[in-house]
């Protein structure tokens, strides 16, 4: 897993605000709890950001449909 400047990303989704590891709550609807945000509930995209350049990834989320917690 690379961005598109050459980076090697982590295996671990991480917040695009505040960097730190989220956690699925809901894959269905693309939800995540994120621990280092204010509002801990928050709906992403699925766009992988690069942590160290800000550039997109060449990879992208696999959700997996019909998980529900």
């Amino acid at each position: 897993m690379k961005c598109k400047n050459g980076h090697n990303l982590q295996d671990n989704l991480r917040c695009p605000d505040c960097d730190s590891p989220v956690y699925w709550a809901d894959s269905d609807e693309h939800f995540v709890i994120c621990k280092g945000c204010k509002d801990n509930l928050k709906r992403i995209s699925g766009k992988i950001i690069c942590s160290e350049c800000k550039a997109e990834s060449l990879c992208t989320v696999k959700w997996i449909s019909g998980y529900k917690p």
